[in-house]
C-alpha cells in the first residue's frame, strides 16, 4: 500500500479492505453455519454419549481449535481443510451438549425426588437406619462407581472446547435463529445450569450423610 503513489488508487484500495474486513465475520460464519460438515457436528441425537465410551475425540477437538483460530491466522497459515472430513465424521459436539442437557435433566429430577423423601429417611439413635444404608448403598455404588466419573468427563470435554466455542461465538456474525443455540452451548448457558445441577445433587446427599452421621468414603 506504501508503494502506491496516486491517491485515487489508495483510496480505492483502502476502502475495498475496509469492506472485506467487514465481511469477515458473515463470511466466517458461513464457513460454519453453511457447511454440511458442521450441520451434521452440531445437530443434536437422540442418544446421550455411552457411559463406556465417554472419552473426549482428541482430532475432533483439534478441529474446533483449528476454526476457532482462523480469525487470528495469516492467509498463508489457513490449513482447516485436513479438518473438514474430522468435523463432518466425528460427532462429538452434538452429543456431548445433548449428555450434558440429559445429564442435568436426570439430575434435578433425582435430587428433587430425593428432597421430596427425605423425611421418609429416619436418622439418629436407637432408630433403624436401614433406609439411609440403602441410599448409602446406592451412592457407592452407582454415584462414586460410575455416575461421577462420568459427569466428570462430560465436563473435561467441555472444558476442552469451550474456548473455542466462546471465540467462534465472539467473532461470528450469527443469524438470528442461531443465536438460543449459540446462548445455550457455544457460550454456556446449558453447561452452567448442568454445574447447578451436579452441585445441587452433591449437596443433597453431603446433607443426609452428615443428618445420619455418614462418613463418605467409609
Amino acid at each position: 500500500m506504501n508503494d502506491i503513489e496516486s491517491p485515487e488508487i489508495k483510496s480505492l484500495l483502502t476502502e475495498a479492505i475496509s469492506v472485506k474486513s467487514r465481511q469477515l465475520p458473515t463470511r466466517y460464519w458461513n464457513a460454519i453455519g453453511g457447511s454440511d460438515a458442521w450441520n451434521k457436528q452440531l445437530g443434536l441425537p437422540v442418544n446421550m454419549i455411552s457411559i463406556k465410551n465417554v472419552v473426549p475425540d482428541s482430532n475432533v477437538t483439534s478441529a474446533i481449535n483449528a476454526f476457532a483460530d482462523i480469525p487470528n491466522a495469516t492467509t498463508g497459515q489457513l490449513t482447516i481443510t485436513p479438518w473438514q472430513e474430522t468435523i463432518e465424521k466425528q460427532k462429538m459436539l452434538g452429543a456431548l451438549f445433548f449428555s450434558l442437557d440429559e445429564s442435568r435433566r436426570w439430575l434435578t429430577a433425582t435430587t428433587q425426588q430425593l428432597r421430596e423423601n427425605d423425611k421418609k429417611i429416619l436418622c439418629g439413635r436407637n432408630i433403624n437406619q436401614t433406609k439411609a444404608k440403602y441410599l448409602r448403598n446406592i451412592f457407592d455404588e452407582f454415584y462414586v462407581d460410575q455416575i461421577q466419573p462420568y459427569l466428570a468427563s462430560l465436563d473435561n470435554m467441555y472444558q476442552d472446547i469451550s474456548p473455542s466455542l466462546r471465540q467462534i461465538a465472539e467473532y461470528s456474525d450469527t443469524p438470528s435463529a442461531f443465536n438460543d443455540y449459540q446462548t445455550a452451548y457455544f457460550e454456556g448457558k446449558h453447561y452452567q445450569l448442568y454445574k447447578k445441577a451436579v452441585k445441587d445433587h452433591v449437596i443433597y446427599w453431603r446433607e443426609l450423610f452428615e443428618r445420619c452421621n455418614m462418613r463418605i468414603g467409609q
